[in-house]
């Protein structure tokens, strides 16, 4: 392959490079925005170094391959590569659909398009700004910059000053009159197609508040504007983090807890000397802790969610029953307690909301089954359920207001990623505000209404597989999550979600991809589905998955893996979906009647449709059926216990009274039968038990409650406790899961 031509002709010449706000030092491997230091990965860096080298010429995929990965390296080079480009282009803030710099020519490979400025030569003291070497390209969103800028760009070009002077001081003027027209056109035209409440500044006008290497969520500002507390961790909706405050514009950010519980949703007190939030796992409390130091407590027990409304009265979320979470407002005595809004459906939670500046209308975050709900809009007198805004049938997590109560604010992933959308009170059209590669998820609105805060990033997962050669990465690309392993052992399979995604879809659908082991290469199968939930059917050779509709109702689908035949749709009027396979033929999942869930099973065919339990669960567990089939383990409300609001138990299919597990865990059966599995979110982390387990006795000895307590895992007999969520393989030694990388960080948006 022929060598790439470089920068001034040479490959070893140029150091530095400038292109738009970025300079790009080769020898220190340093990517620096306006004078800031931008991380960028190896790989990441090398593409960018690469097309830099090539400015405006095709670098095809193999070219790539071979600069990223020497002779003999194990990777899958397609995902590699996309996922490279994808983290180059979130440091860039370049938007595939609409690129600034980097240019996709399908199936060919990657062109740099971006204005590449030469550094200055050897003998340059490096005083005078190098001069491009390439025009700009025009485009609407340039206005007159671009005919302004015209003359620098022509009279510092050598290549365009050859002509006789006549000449060339013609074509100048020339080419400033052309320009000016076609700039005037393009803004008289921008004008003319251009929203008339157009959406905030772009990403150069953003000014990022917090620097850290890992996360930052959950934004929220004192009455004042001049506190911003947060919560360092990796989750937007219920993080293993710490509450931090900074005041701006410039301090620094100062640890308030320091604990392992899971949080959610800081908010300040009115007078700003307090910040409330949720704790969780097993409870729902808000607790609070003092901005000037102190030890955090218990402020609300059964309280998530909670915002002030005044220096008295509260509005909060509250578990009803079973995990039946309703919106309330009361005084902080819990007195004057009165309903706002009760979900329809016994699974529906009402998990964060924003009080109308007028005290007269509320915007409601929501959850059904464990998926996100568009945002809700509803009268604060709870008169009615009120009605969906925001953008239509898409997930939305938080939401807020303008200060005068004319603009409603949501973070809602239409289109794919989590972004900034607000919509004109009460029934205006959703205006998208933010936009480009990275989410934004979170808000907290300056009280002058002219800018608000939002955590902006992305988040990533690869599926790892550990065996007795090690360890080793399958997936490379985008959001990869619930892997399986085949009966044999030999295939791997998992869900890949191609745009970054926010940490609380937990239900958000997939591509079904399988990986080949032994063969060492993975592809995606059932092209044209989205998947999610799935399982495999014992002999390897069958998929059944849920997905919904258009208007959002899930079904259940069977396929062939082979693709012999076409995939086929379980007929039904209601929404089904955790669907798994049992080893004699039959199908089980979760069915909706009414307001209630249960567990039903029929066979492949659709045929011998049942209820298996008279009981109302909330949801079953992955590997949920004992390999004899006698026992099925569910999630199942505890009404008795609010602080516990669910427990996972195990259901004989014979009769009898349901065996308690676990609370806030997941359970089931490893492939082959051998061993009973336990993994528990505790305050101190995620544990996973296994416990093996005989073809006579399917279901090991549990405390009568149920496992609670450290010392209730050592009390199982032969119980191995292993750290993380670990997805078991059917041999010894054999399993995979998912690793997440989340870098999140806070920035401020100008508003306009």
């Amino acid at each position: 392959m022929a060598l790439p031509v470089r920068l001034n002709g040479s490959t070893d010449e140029w150091r530095r490079v400038r292109f738009g706000d970025f300079a790009l030092d080769r020898h220190s491997g340093e990517l620096r925005k306006r004078g800031i230091r931008i991380r960028l990965q190896e790989q990441p860096f090398q593409i960018l170094l690469v097309l830099l080298e090539n400015p405006g010429e095709l670098i095809t995929r193999e070219h790539l391959s071979e600069r990223l990965w020497p002779d003999g390296t194990f990777v899958d080079f397609e995902n590699g590569i996309n996922t490279a480009v994808k983290k180059l282009r979130a440091a860039l803030g370049d938007d595939p659909e609409t690129p600034r710099y980097i240019e996709t020519l399908p199936r060919r490979g990657y062109r740099f398009i971006g204005a590449v400025e030469d550094p200055p030569s050897q003998n340059d003291s490096g005083g005078n700004e190098p001069a491009p070497t390439q025009l700009p390209k025009a485009s609407a969103n340039d206005g007159l910059k671009g005919a302004a800028e015209a003359p620098a760009v022509l009279l510092n070009n050598p290549e365009l000053s050859r002509e006789p002077k006549w000449r060339s001081t013609t074509a100048f003027w020339i080419a400033v009159v052309a320009l000016t027209v076609v700039s005037s056109l393009a803004v008289g035209m921008r004008l003319l197609w251009s929203d008339p409440f157009p959406p905030t500044s772009p990403q150069a006008k953003w000014v990022q508040l917090t620097d850290f290497v890992d996360s930052a969520v959950s934004p929220t500002l004192s009455p004042d504007g001049h506190m911003l507390a947060f919560i360092r961790g990796p989750d937007t909706f219920l993080s293993r983090g710490q509450v931090y405050i900074k005041f701006l514009p410039n301090g620094e950010p100062v640890q308030l807890t320091r604990d392992h519980l899971v949080k959610m949703s800081p908010q300040f007190s009115p007078e700003g000397s307090r910040v409330a939030y949720t704790i969780f796992p097993d409870v729902w409390d808000t607790w609070v802790v003092p901005v000037l130091g102190g030890e955090p407590h218990l402020m609300l027990p059964n309280a998530s969610g909670l915002t002030w409304i005044d220096g008295q009265h509260l509005l909060f979320s509250e578990l009803k029953q079973g995990l039946h979470m309703k919106l309330v407002t009361a005084r902080e005595s819990r007195t004057e307690s009165r309903d706002v809004y009760v979900p329809p459906r016994e699974r529906g939670m009402a998990h964060r909301s924003s009080l109308s500046p007028d005290h007269k209308w509320v915007l409601l975050v929501e959850m059904d089954n464990g998926g996100w709900l568009p945002c809700r809009l509803i009268p604060f007198d709870g008169s009615s359920v009120g009605k969906l805004v925001g953008p239509p049938g898409a997930n939305c997590t938080y939401v807020a207001w303008s200060p005068d109560g004319t603009w409603m604010y949501f973070s809602s992933n239409a289109g794919g990623r989590f972004h900034i959308w607000r919509q004109h009170f009460p029934d205006g059209q959703p205006q998208q505000v933010t936009s480009g590669a990275t989410e934004e998820e979170g808000i907290a609105m300056a009280p002058d209404g002219r800018s608000l805060i939002t955590s902006v990033g992305l988040t990533e997962s690869a599926i790892w597989m550990h065996d007795a050669r090690g360890e080793r990465q399958i997936s490379s690309e985008g959001y990869a999550e619930h892997p399986r392993f085949s009966r044999d052992g030999k295939k791997l399979f998992y869900l890949l979600r191609r745009r970054s995604v926010s940490s609380t879809e937990s239900a958000s659908p997939g591509e079904l991809w399988v990986a080949d082991l032994e063969a060492g290469r993975t592809e995606r199968i059932l092209p044209g589905f989205l998947a999610a939930e799935y399982d495999v059917s014992p002999d390897g050779k069958r998929v059944v998955f849920s997905t919904a509709d258009t208007q959002g109702q899930s079904h259940l689908w069977l396929a062939l893996l082979d693709l012999s035949s076409s995939p086929r749709q379980f007929p039904s009027s209601v929404d089904e979906d955790e669907p798994l396979f049992d080893s004699n033929g039959y199908l089980y999942f979760r069915a909706a009647e009414g307001s209630l869930n249960f567990v039903y099973r029929m066979k492949e065919d659709g045929s011998g449709r049942v209820k298996l339990l008279p009981d109302a669960i909330t949801e079953l567990s992955d590997d949920a059926v004992s390999p004899d089939g006698r026992w099925v383990v569910a999630a199942h409300a505890v009404p008795e216990n609010q602080h516990v609001p669910f427990a996972r138990m195990a259901f004989s299919l014979g009769g009898g009274t349901p065996i308690t597990i676990c609370h806030n865990c997941s359970v089931g059966w490893a492939p082959g039968g051998q061993f009973f599995y336990v993994t528990l979110e505790r305050r101190e982390g995620t544990k996973t038990l296994l416990v093996p387990v005989s073809p006579d006795r399917s279901l090991p000895t549990i405390p009568l409650a149920g496992i609670q307590t450290a010392a209730d895992m050592a009390n199982i007999r032969d119980v191995k406790v292993l750290d993380g969520e670990i997805t078991l393989g059917p041999a010894s030694g054999l399993s995979a899961e998912s690793r997440r990388n989340v870098h999140r960080n806070l920035y401020s948006i100008p508003l306009k």
